[in-house]
Formats: structure tokens, C-alpha cells, sequence
């Protein structure tokens, strides 16, 4: 018997790992282009909201904030369009479709017909087609044996009977026929569907993921229409401070540890986004007292910003686990339904007055900036958050500040200052920098010099104390000898 070599079980462990290694690289470029698109769709609607703030003078922060989170109600049409959707009604109870728990092995079989109540399919007849001699009888479906000149022939049924083990119940038939590739799809499937939320648990967490997240787009909407845009970008950019902060004490993932790196490029990235604010030539960097304690308000919307992904990403710590767009959903119906009686408030207590826009022009503008910078800016930034990390997709989503500096300063034919690319440097190289210590499992760097150079200051010091010793001794010992 032929002995397996000994490199055979490390040569698969090598395999699986470089398979494992590939795949976390392409979800890695895959959230990052994401983000990419998230700043596009953000870049449009910073535009947007400045147009009708400014141009328009219609500043109403609470009323387009209610309208522009309401509209992620329009993914909830995926009930009529989408069946797995509707087949997940019957998991009201914590039930799957099939009434089994919603976290069995077979909660996940795709029950779609009553067709899979019986383990065999109806019977199909087929001819047969096989060659017999002259001397048998086929006529009949009898099969006694008949005997023609001494031998013994046997009759057989002209028809074959076919029945099919359904597919539901010979999954793991279908997955041993598969390819490598197509069977570890499926399984990541099947895994998905079996650990995926019921809609009483998904809105659950909606409903909690609500309130931090409209407050947060709410503190920024009032700080953008009573502020000045440079020191509402200048403090939002502290939201990776809450986030590395947050994330380190409510960890989801090996990724949301704190590091030293993370923490410099955080500060790094904080003080690129100061220097590319302060790049343009117009920017006015004094202010009367009114505007800067209204710029509070974006320092509140900062940490709610961080207490909303945190918290989701504590909750569901994969992204295969959400369904997205039914939680964004979800998140637009509570905010339709909870938040109205506050637009009342605002009316008495003339805090805020309800006033509809009534050009058409504006309604466009609302219309559009509810689309593309709320409804596809939230689901891109959900999915880039659980591609990479909730520190990523927030350093990613703050390159939307130079982006938006840098298409005013091409918009307005004006020469691009050193100072813009003194600070945009850093925030880019602040957000590649932590892309690389996630793939490579939180590395430290910075701590690791540190922590090299503290060894090799404290070997110098305990080199240069030993010689000092030595030289010591030596002289005692020439004191002592006798002289001559």
C-alpha cells in the first residue's frame, strides 16, 4: 500500500488558506469600491442640500430629514416584486416557512411547492430501448419465465418507471456533483439563509438602529443650515475618533480592536481634512460666537453617527446575516410612523414651522437628495461597512470632504492650492493604511517600533551602565594591587 507523503496534508492546509486569503482580498476591494460609489453619492448630495439651504433659503433641517429617511420605505416594494421576501412572512414567530425553528438545518430548504411533501416525484414511463432477441416475447408485461429450445429467457415490462428524489431532500447529492467553486457558493448560501433574521428580529433591530440614526442625520442637518459648511466638515471628521473608540469597547469582529496605527492614522486622517478645509482661498476662518456653539450640533451627530453603526455591527456582525435592503426598509417605515407627532412639536412650539415646499424646482431637489444621497448612499455604506470594517467605511466615507472641496475649487476654474494636497495625501493614505491592517489581521506597526525602539533604548542605557560598572571595577581592583 502506497504511503501518503508527508507534504500532502500541509499542502491542502496551504490551498485552503491561500483560497481563504483570496476571497477575504476580493470582499476587501469589493467594500472599498463600494465606499468609492458612497462618496459619489454623497458628493451629490452635499451639493443638493447647500443648493436648497442657500439658494433656495428653504432651511428646514427636521422636516427634509423626516422626508429624506422615510424614503428608504420604498425598498419594502421588494414584497411584491421579490418572493423570498414574501415567503419570509411566515416567520413572524421565529418560525421558517416550513415550520421548522428558523435556525434548523432544515429551516433553509427552499420550500416553494407542495410538490416536496412527497420525498418521490410522479412516475414518468419511458420505452426501453434495449436489444432483445426474436425469440422473446414482448408483447406482455407478464415476467414468468418461458422456455424456448431448453433455455430460460425472462420477460420484461416494455417501460421503464422513473421517479426523482426531490431536490430539497438530495441537497447534499447536488452538492457532491458540483464544482469546488459552485459548491462553496451554495454552502455560503445555505449558511446565509440559515442564520438569517426573522422579520421579528430584523425589525427589532430597525427599530433600535432608528433613533441614533435619525438623530445623527438630524444634528448634521442643523448644523449645516446654522453653520458654516467648513466647521461642520472640520468636526464631523471626529466621528472615526467615536467609531475606533466605540468599536474597540463593543467589538463585532477580530477587526474592531484598538491599535496604535488606527489611532494615528484617525489623527492623521482628522488633521488632512483641517488642512484641506482651510485650503481654499475663500474660506472665511472667523466667525461670530453664534456659529460656533451651533457647531456643537455636529459633534452630536458624530456620536450618534458611531452609536448607529456600532451597534448594528454589534448586532449582526456579518453582513450575510442582514438583509439590507429590508432592514433599510424597516428603518424608513419606524421613521415615518415615529418621528411625525415631532413635526407638530416643531409647528406649536415654533421651533421649527411645517412648511411644504411649494415650487416644483425644490420638490425635485428634495426628491432627488432622498434618492440617491439617503436611500443608495445608506444601502452603499451599509454594504461597504460589513465588506470591510465599521473604521474603514467611516475613514472611506470621510474622503467625501475632499471630494466635495475639490469639484467646488474645478467648478469654479480656481487653481488647486499646495495646502489642498498637503491634507488630501493623509486622508487617502490614512484610509489605505487601515485597509491593509485589517487584511492583515489588526498588524500593529507603530506599536512594534515603539515597542523596538523602548527595547533597544533600554539595551543601550544597560550596555552603557555595564561599561560604567566595568570601568568601575577595573579601577578598584588597580587601587588594590600593591605597589612597588
Amino acid at each position: 500500500m502506497p504511503l501518503l507523503p508527508v507534504s500532502a496534508p500541509i499542502h491542502s492546509w496551504t490551498l485552503c488558506r491561500l483560497g481563504l486569503q483570496d476571497q477575504l482580498t476580493r470582499r476587501l476591494v469589493a467594500g472599498i469600491t463600494v465606499i468609492l460609489f458612497t462618496n459619489i453619492c454623497l458628493l451629490v448630495s452635499r451639493e443638493l442640500t447647500e443648493t436648497i439651504f442657500n439658494e433656495f433659503n428653504y432651511k428646514k433641517p427636521f422636516f427634509l430629514t423626516y422626508i429624506n429617511s422615510s424614503m428608504f420605505i420604498l425598498y419594502l416594494s421588494g414584497f411584491l416584486c421579490y418572493g423570498p421576501w414574501r415567503l419570509r412572512c411566515g416567520r413572524g414567530s421565529g418560525l421558517s416557512v416550513n415550520g421548522e425553528p428558523a435556525g434548523s438545518p432544515q429551516s433553509a430548504l427552499p420550500l416553494q411547492s407542495s410538490r416536496y411533501d412527497e420525498p418521490l416525484s410522479e412516475s414518468l414511463f419511458e420505452p426501453v430501448k434495449f436489444h432483445y432477441d426474436g425469440s422473446t416475447d414482448t408483447s406482455s408485461g407478464s415476467s414468468t419465465p418461458n422456455s424456448v429450445n431448453g433455455s430460460v429467457h425472462v420477460r420484461f415490462h416494455p417501460f421503464l418507471e422513473i421517479r426523482q428524489l426531490s431536490e430539497a431532500l438530495a441537497i447534499e447529492t447536488r452538492i457532491a456533483r458540483m464544482s469546488y467553486e459552485k459548491a462553496m457558493v451554495l454552502g455560503a448560501e445555505e449558511f446565509r439563509q440559515r442564520h438569517n433574521r426573522t422579520l421579528r428580529g430584523l425589525f427589532r433591530t430597525a427599530f433600535i438602529f432608528a433613533l441614533p440614526w435619525f438623530c445623527g442625520c438630524l444634528a448634521f442637518g442643523i448644523a449645516r443650515a446654522q453653520c458654516e459648511a467648513e466647521f461642520v466638515n472640520i468636526i464631523s471628521a471626529t466621528s472615526g475618533i467615536f467609531v475606533l473608540v466605540l468599536a474597540a469597547y463593543f467589538p463585532s469582529s477580530h477587526g474592531d480592536g484598538f491599535t496604535t496605527t488606527k489611532l494615528l492614522c484617525v489623527l492623521v486622517s482628522l488633521v488632512g481634512t483641517i488642512l484641506v478645509v482651510i485650503s481654499p482661498s475663500d474660506v472665511d476662518t472667523t466667525t461670530h460666537a453664534g456659529t460656533n456653539v451651533n457647531c456643537i450640533w455636529s459633534l452630536i451627530g458624530s456620536v450618534f453617527y458611531a452609536i448607529s453603526i456600532v451597534f448594528l455591527k454589534n448586532q449582526v456582525d456579518d453582513g450575510d446575516h442582514l438583509d439590507t435592503p429590508m432592514f433599510l426598509g424597516f428603518v424608513g417605515l419606524l421613521t415615518a410612523l415615529v418621528f411625525w407627532p415631532l413635526l407638530l412639536v416643531g409647528e406649536f412650539t415654533q421651533w421649527e414651522s411645517v412648511e411644504p415646499p411649494w415650487t416644483t424646482e425644490v420638490c425635485l431637489y428634495i426628491l432627488v437628495n432622498g434618492l440617491v444621497g439617503y436611500s443608495l448612499a445608506g444601502l452603499l455604506w451599509l454594504y461597504g461597512c460589513y465588506l470591510t470594517s465599521s473604521l474603514t467605511a467611516t475613514l472611506g466615507v470621510g474622503l467625501a470632504i475632499p471630494l466635495h472641496i475639490l469639484f467646488n475649487i474645478i467648478r469654479n476654474e480656481e487653481v488647486l492650492p499646495p495646502l489642498f494636497f498637503l491634507g488630501g495625501l493623509p486622508c487617502l493614505a490614512s484610509f489605505v493604511v487601515v485597509c491593509l491592517l485589517q487584511h492583515n489581521n489588526d498588524w500593529d506597526p507603530v506599536a512594534m517600533a515603539a515597542q523596538r525602539l523602548w527595547s533597544l533604548s533600554l539595551d543601550l542605557v544597560t550596555k552603557t551602565r555595564s561599561d560604567k560598572s566595568s570601568r568601575l571595577f577595573d579601577e578598584q581592583t588597580e587601587s588594590l594591587l600593591p605597589t612597588s
